[in-house]
């Protein structure tokens, strides 16, 4: 009994995990910057400022804190991207229409709707 428990409690969180990567695709505009955008696709991301590209690369996503010194160890309460130049950031809210996450490395909130 435990175990079907168990596996069903699995099967549900890895659900949940695909529904919040999708979730994620997209474009956002910063709330507090309008000029920032950002694109998620399926593994790739890319940052405007106006109209220019200011980064671009591949993503990560997990429930393994990609830096240390910000926390340790997995947690399946936690969402984690780490950019492919190695920087980390917590998802701390994701819906259809927003979207917050913070950079590890300061606590910089940043929050953003979804854009078109």
């Amino acid at each position: 009994m435990y175990t079907i428990l168990f596996h069903l409690v699995l099967i549900f969180q890895l659900g949940n995990h695909i529904q919040q990567k999708a979730l994620l695709r997209g474009k956002w505009v910063n709330l507090d910057d309008s000029h920032f955008k950002i694109e998620f696709r399926e593994t790739s991301y890319c940052w405007f400022y106006n109209k220019d590209t200011v980064a671009s690369g591949t993503y990560t996503w997990s429930h393994q804190s990609c830096d240390t010194s910000y926390y340790k160890g997995p947690d399946r309460t936690l969402e984690f991207i780490r950019l492919n130049d190695g920087s980390c950031y917590e998802i701390t809210g994701l819906t259809k229409q927003n979207l917050s996450y913070r950079y590890t490395v300061n606590g910089k909130l940043h929050r953003f709707k979804r854009w078109k």
